[in-house]
């Protein structure tokens, strides 16, 4: 059996329910594999998110097997690929977001099919298609789509490229242009900057013609531009030009023609007048007015200019966040009925990764190619605005309701998603999008602007790649997340935060074997602020580097307590976030502690979550390592919760291993999530780790954990998270044993 997941292939033996992992990389990154075929050979080929198309030949050993990326030996040009499908005869059908191809593996041949079979906009489903006798079947976000392959063809269209006008500052053609054969078009010196409208008369998909132009007596190479359809060049210097351009058809084939046109700017006037100079009185006076006149325009035309580059952006060419402001403040102040319009905040996920690994360079032209993307799916009234770094902003005008603002929302999203061909790099590029409508989600500039920002984040916060729109969920969330930060500050001087203390016990002589210190937040009112509250809030604003170091200190001074009381001998356990692991010093901080209350390095340990493998892998490695040398206990916490990958295990070193509380919900009926329990403990005692079980609360979930030989666990059924005081009564009570681990 083979298992697509997160990280890689996973291939389980039926019979001896034994798991080889394949795992896959780019980069140096785990790539989601999202779906698997096998060919007439028994070769399995898998679909991936990011890494293209690959394919594993399995022998009866699997340590042997290979990984083949395909990829890197076929110009597939596509790093994602959604559906596998085998058609026989050593040809597969692939689809990406949202194209179909197919892939011959004896010639190596592929092949694109763009329009020849679609309507409309869609794009397919993951891992969602068949295929039999010759008909593809494919899911799609519009619904099944059946396709005859025998129908399936090529566009090889050989549309003429024409030049439709030619405008400059007084003149302009249009439709009856003068082509390459005919005499060149005069233009005087003041008309020196021109631009040209063309087309490739392609009707099939207009959007996806790409075209190259170059103006012989300028430019040095062709430009190439996709979706654009015309040139702009100013401040021309007097000389004999000629502006070719060529096309391709909606397949992305170049056509065999191109489009001519030719023109001379003429020298200027005062050319003439030094040649002829010195005729007289009258010439110079007609020629000094004349100066003055063109020296008047002149300057219009620079205070024009001035004004158009202060209000664009210089790398896209786009609005910039001045000329957004001016705008959207004219927007509100001339609103005389409440009129609809809606802000929708743009920003790029994981731009810095592709500026920091592939240089500044590529970073730049692809928010060039991002703004014109999105400049292709809006309309001309809509404002287009770069804000800065990979955020941009539209400002829409309504549109009459808000599902054709969502389609245009999914339009952007899916355009900005397609992967990116940059200087020979192969990119995938997403983006969070974040959208507040006027008046409802704020009457002025500011508020209107924040609630776009907080709704982009939130769908970050959704796993990006999304789009968010601002409700009042969002706003209630905000107002509570804003009062817990401005609080915290004080709290902590106030010390409103104290610790409970809840046992890991025994599952065979059920003593207690040590305490997870647990923070709780008490307000001097008596409310009680959860800890999934506060947290995350913390982490955000850097309050949780000195919540989590007074933590470390409270519990090990309560540990220090009862050791010399003579009534514990385990583990103290303390949370250490994601944020702790990677700050400086915090070994430094964690000996302090010890040496501090005299508490031995073996009778604590650190509990951190998988979230923080993922973060600074190398950092953590070393912390995790110096931790383990100084003879402090490390514990994996909610391991499955979902970013669980084997080879975590195997990586880092672990002393224990905690299950989390939701693989025991429905335990007594859901024999999957039962088969799952049981081979994490038999995988934690098979690498000779502590075990404990989170969440038990009752007999029977002690008794299945007690016959699968868990050692410890955690949860109401013996006692919830309690005070120290309360703390204290269960160890003399109950006890530590002396073979405490």
């Amino acid at each position: 059996m083979w298992l697509a997941a997160s990280d890689g292939v996973y291939r389980v033996d039926d019979e001896t329910s034994t798991i080889h992992h394949y795992p896959v990389m780019m980069d140096g990154i785990a790539t989601r594999v999202i779906s698997i075929a096998e060919d007439d050979n028994g070769v399995i080929w898998f679909g991936t998110q990011g890494s293209g198309l690959i394919k594993i030949a399995p022998t009866d050993n699997p340590a042997k097997d290979k990984v083949e990326y395909i990829n890197s030996k076929v110009p597939l040009n596509e790093n994602v690929i959604t559906n596998v499908i085998y058609g026989g005869d050593n040809l597969f059908w692939l689809t990406t977001k949202s194209y179909l191809l197919s892939y011959n593996h004896e010639n190596k041949r592929v092949t694109r099919y763009t329009n020849s079979y679609r309507t409309g906009t869609l794009t397919y489903t993951l891992s969602s298609g068949g295929y039999n006798d010759g008909m593809l079947f494919l899911g799609t976000t519009n619904g099944l789509q059946v396709i005859d392959t025998s129908d399936l063809g090529i566009n090889d269209y050989n549309p003429p490229v024409v030049i439709t006008s030619v405008k400059t500052q007084e003149s302009e053609f249009l439709f009856n242009i003068p082509n390459g054969d005919d005499e060149s078009v005069l233009f005087p010196f003041e008309e020196n900057s021109v631009e040209f409208s063309f087309a490739s008369l392609d009707y099939t998909d207009p959007t996806k013609n790409k075209y190259r132009y170059k103006l012989d007596g300028f430019d040095e190479e062709w430009r190439q531009v996709v979706g654009i359809s015309n040139a702009v060049y100013t401040n021309l210097d007097a000389g004999d030009y000629v502006f070719i351009v060529q096309g391709t058809n909606s397949d992305g084939l170049w056509v065999n023609n191109s489009a001519e046109f030719k023109f001379i700017i003429t020298p200027p006037w005062w050319f003439y007048a030094l040649v002829i100079g010195g005729t007289g009185l009258i010439i110079i006076l007609f020629l000094y007015f004349m100066n003055r006149r063109a020296h008047f325009k002149q300057s219009r035309a620079q205070v024009e200019l001035l004004r158009v580059r202060a209000a664009t952006d210089s790398l896209t060419g786009l609005a910039n966040r001045h000329e957004f402001k001016q705008r959207l403040d004219d927007l509100i102040s001339n609103d005389k009925g409440d009129e609809e319009f809606y802000l929708m905040f743009i920003d790029l996920d994981n731009f810095k990764f592709i500026n920091d690994s592939i240089g500044h360079t590529v970073g730049d032209k692809l928010l060039k190619i991002v703004a014109e993307r999105i400049r292709s799916v809006i309309r001309e009234d809509d404002l287009l605005v770069r804000m800065g770094g990979d955020e941009f902003a539209i400002i829409i005008p309504s549109k009459g309701n808000v599902k054709e603002i969502k389609r245009t929302t999914e339009r952007i999203r899916t355009k900005i998603s397609d992967s990116y061909l940059i200087d020979d790099n192969m990119i995938s590029c997403s983006a969070s999008i974040g959208v507040a409508c006027y008046p409802h989600d704020g009457r002025d500039a500011e508020t209107l602007a924040k609630n776009s920002d907080t709704s982009m984040y939130a769908a970050k916060r959704l796993g990006k790649d999304c789009s968010y729109f601002f409700d009042e969920e969002l706003s209630k969330k905000l107002q509570e997340t804003f009062m817990i930060s401005s609080r915290l500050p004080r709290a902590i001087a106030d010390k409103e935060f104290e610790l409970h203390y809840q046992p890991k016990v025994c599952l065979e002589t059920n003593k207690v074997k040590g305490f997870e210190a647990l923070i709780r937040w008490i307000t001097p009112d008596g409310q009680f602020i959860p800890p999934d509250k506060f947290i995350e809030v913390a982490e955000q604003n850097g309050a949780i580097y000195e919540l989590g170091e007074w933590v470390l200190n409270e519990a090990c001074d309560q540990a220090a307590i009862w050791i010399k009381q003579g009534i514990m001998t385990g583990h103290m356990s303390v949370n250490l976030s994601p944020k702790q692991v990677s700050q400086a010093g915090i070994v430094d901080i964690v000996k302090s502690a010890l040496k501090r209350t005299g508490v031995p390095a073996h009778m604590l340990e650190l509990e951190i979550t998988e979230s923080v493998l993922l973060q600074n892998v190398d950092v953590t490695k070393r912390v995790l390592k110096e931790f383990t040398d100084l003879g402090v206990s490390i514990a994996l916490d909610d391991f499955g919760t979902g970013y669980s990958s084997m080879s975590y295990l195997t990586e880092f070193t672990f002393d224990t291993l905690k299950i989390d509380r939701s693989f025991l919900f429905n335990i007594e009926t859901d024999k999957s999530r039962l088969l799952v329990l049981k081979n994490i403990i038999q995988l934690a005692q098979d690498l000779d780790m502590g075990l404990v079980a989170e969440g038990v609360e009752t007999e029977l979930h002690a008794e299945m954990l007690r016959g699968y030989k868990c050692e410890l666990y955690q949860g109401w059924l013996f006692s919830k998270a309690v005070p120290a005081d309360k703390a204290t009564e269960i160890l003399i009570n109950n006890g530590i044993g002396s073979d405490a681990a």
